[in-house]
């Protein structure tokens, strides 16, 4: 008991003299009446005060120790008199006037005591606003007038804290209570301080001129913009983390047995984790309530086709929730103290039955296995064996939740705002043959789960942000017949092997790829298209290229190649309808076998280092519309052999050193429509056939020997015609070279 004594009365003393520092400092400062050591009483006295009433000690024998319940925060608290009669009586009237005298009085008890009295001042407008611009969170809890509050007001030490016993539960909930603090917390806080202090002002400047009330009045609303603006841009972390994540035992006990069966039923399944269901703004959240409260179907727990509903639900409302983020809607409505979770998404662009009470093989866009009628549409709950949104806004990312529609063998999100990574969860659809997911924001890298795909026939990835190298796994897909992962960001090598002899399409281009060109895609002897272009090839074509008989459209521009074009791969390449090299560095002259593609349509060869000249045995290309060989370093003569290819409408030979005159047969190809040969060496005169080119808009042979006038029946082509850019070097100042009244413009 003596030991015990002894501490309380350390503790004590210690508190008593660290309020004395903390006045006397004050009074230094200004802050409070300054003070001055009376002897003669025993006690402290203030110089603005008579006889010592406004700051005075009072020992143990006027005052007996007891416990207020008005300041929590300190162990010990006592009663001090207020009135000169001691009675302890504080005045309670908040708008009853005080006089200079008694604006500002405390009591210090004895150095035994420790704690004091203020009665606070009311403080001007000014003070009352600044005040109230303070977050609950972040200041102290106001005493009330005549409050016997502790001055020091400081954290108990592990010592005292033990001295004082257990942390009492009021301490706890006050700290617990600052950090739940929020902005509309202390919006309706400082509101009540605002009007409160506008009243006593209001009475206090009602009998002054009319000019100062309005004046505070105009303060007042002032204040109130101010408060509001503060509140309304302010963010509280903490806050919404108390408010939006629970613990599991908090979860369960929040909500019926149903609930509780049903999230057991799906973290049994593995289709989601626990934790996924304490954040209470997550989807499966969401999900999880409308399946168990809201959704009129009332399946059983035990229900299979209950994790597939789940599971749609949960794509429904990742894009809701993502749509309210980013578009500010409203959450979930609450009806009555239900919370309607079947809200529509305003983010879809369609959503025919989906939360509705209808089975889920009637919500638009699923398909599921055919019933006894042989419909895969009707109002039941069954496995879903597609899953069709695209160009339907769904937002989000792809959540893990798929994996519980296990008998999914088709997936269609493209053309959407889908982002994130692709969980390895959808490893898991062993069923899936066919998933499109090109055309949105889609980041990160492949798993390595898409190996278990092993049924995948069509992957479509392009135009997202997939980045790093392909994964190896890739190579299982023995059944891939289509694969797109085109206009991304990947690295590295390809890596496709022989193994994938399905395969029939495969694009590959503007990413940034690096290394040879991959010679094993040789083997893949099925295929139909090859996109490899805007990469970072390097190396040659190789000769066995020729193996890929069936092969209809080559993209190898924009790379590294360099080398010849072998001759030979057109020898075998019957079907070879699109060829297109260009902007790479190869070299040599051009094939000449490729005159036997009579299939050939579009051939890009420009921007390389080309040389030779056209070849003759080019007049069976009779097919071709499209021929790009500007930018190069041929030489020679135009081949009559141009009058054999009819179906060309694009002719560009600029930028050559092509000589000779232009033949008398181009006027055979009626469907041409741009015709450049500016910056060559071809001379002559301008060909009167040219004139039976009735569809050509574009036609420019400036920077070259052509001399001569332009005849009549070609410049009936912008006469009568569609021939609308004509130039050529008929400038006069430059020396009249070719005379020519109908071109658009003269070098």
């Amino acid at each position: 008991m003596a030991e015990e004594d002894s501490r309380k009365s350390q503790y004590q003393r210690k508190l008593a003299r660290q309020r004395q520092l903390e006045l006397m400092e004050a009074a230094a400062m200004g802050t409070v009446p300054s003070m001055q050591l009376d002897l003669g009483s025993g006690g402290i006295r203030s110089r603005g005060g008579k006889n010592g009433d406004d700051l005075s000690f009072v020992g143990d024998e006027h005052q007996p120790v007891v416990y207020s319940p008005s300041n929590k925060r300190t162990s010990l608290r006592f009663s001090p008199n207020n009135s000169p009669t001691g009675s302890g009586k504080a005045t309670s009237n908040p708008f009853k006037s005080r006089s200079a005298e008694d604006a500002f009085s405390i009591n210090l008890m004895d150095h035994d005591a420790g704690v004091y009295r203020e009665d606070k001042p009311r403080g001007s407008i000014f003070n009352t606003i600044r005040s109230m611009l303070q977050f609950p969170s972040a200041q102290k809890k106001e005493p009330k007038i005549s409050e016997t509050i502790n001055l020091h007001d400081m954290e108990e030490t592990d010592a005292e804290i033990d001295y004082l016993g257990t942390k009492p539960d009021w301490l706890k909930g006050r700290r617990d209570e600052s950090r739940r603090a929020s902005p509309m917390a202390a919006l309706s806080v400082g509101c009540g301080r605002l009007c409160a202090g506008f009243l006593y002002q209001l009475q206090q400047t009602w009998t002054q001129p009319r000019r100062r009330r309005l004046l505070f009045m105009a303060l007042f609303c002032t204040a109130i913009v101010v408060l509001t603006f503060v509140l309304m841009h302010t963010d509280n972390p903490a806050s919404k983390y108390y408010h939006h994540f629970v613990t599991e035992p908090y979860l369960r006990a929040q909500n019926t047995a149903r609930f509780n069966e049903i999230m057991d039923t799906i973290v049994m399944a593995s289709v989601s984790h626990t934790s996924v269901f304490q954040d209470l703004l997550s989807p499966e959240y969401h999900a999880l309530r409308w399946i168990a409260y809201s959704d009129e179907a009332k399946l059983d727990p035990a229900d299979p086709m209950l994790l597939q509903r789940y599971a749609l639900a949960v794509i429904f409302y990742n894009s809701f929730i993502t749509f309210e983020t980013t578009a500010g809607r409203q959450q979930p409505v609450i009806i009555g103290d239900k919370q309607w979770e079947g809200v529509p998404n305003p983010g879809w662009v369609r959503k025919d039955y989906w939360m509705t009470e209808k089975g889920h093989c009637m919500w638009f866009g699923i398909t599921c296995t055919p019933n006894d009628e042989g419909e895969n549409h009707y109002d039941a709950n069954a496995p879903v064996v597609s899953l069709n949104l695209t160009k339907n806004h769904v937002l989000g990312p792809l959540p893990p939740e798929l994996k519980a529609l296990e008998s999914l063998e088709s997936l269609d999100l493209s053309h959407n705002k889908v982002e994130g990574s692709i969980p390895w969860q959808v490893g898991k659809m062993f069923h899936l043959k066919t998933l499109y997911l090109h055309q949105n924001t889609i980041s990160g890298s492949l798993p390595g789960e898409i190996g278990f795909w092993e049924g995948m026939q069509d992957l479509k990835l392009g135009n997202n942000i997939l980045k790093g190298s392909i994964p190896s796994e890739l190579n299982r897909l023995y059944n891939l017949e289509k694969l797109a992962l085109d206009h991304n960001q990947f690295t590295g090598q390809i890596p496709i092997v022989k193994s994938l002899t399905k395969l029939e399409q495969l694009y590959l281009d503007n990413n940034k790829f690096a290394g040879n060109f991959p010679f094993t895609l040789i083997f893949l002897t099925n295929l139909l298209e090859l996109n490899m272009n805007d990469n970072h090839l390097t190396g040659t074509l190789p000769p066995e290229l020729e193996n890929l008989r069936h092969l209809r459209n080559l993209h190898l521009q924009n790379n590294k190649l360099h080398g010849k074009i072998p001759d030979t791969i057109f020898t075998r390449m019957l079907h070879l309808a699109e060829i297109t090299l260009e902007n790479n560095a190869l070299t040599g002259d051009l094939p000449e076998d490729m005159g036997s593609e009579r299939l050939l349509r579009v051939v890009r060869f420009n921007n390389n280092q080309l040389s030779g000249s056209i070849p003759i045995t080019w007049d069976q290309m009779v097919a071709v519309e499209i021929l790009h060989l500007h930018e190069n370093k041929l030489k020679g003569t135009l081949p009559p052999v141009i009058g054999n290819m009819t179906a060309l409408q694009e002719l560009y030979l600029n930028n050559n050193q092509l000589t000779g005159m232009i033949p008398e047969e181009i006027g055979q190809a009626t469907n041409l429509k741009s015709l450049f040969m500016e910056h060559n060496q071809i001379g002559g005169r301008v060909p009167t056939s040219m004139g039976k080119l009735e569809n050509l808009r574009t036609l420019r042979m400036f920077d070259n020997k052509i001399r001569g006038f332009v005849p009549d029946e070609v410049c009936d082509l912008s006469n009568f015609h569609k021939l609308t850019t004509f130039s050529a070097d008929c400038a006069p100042f430059v020396g009249i070279i070719m005379k020519c009244e109908c071109c658009t413009k003269c070098y």
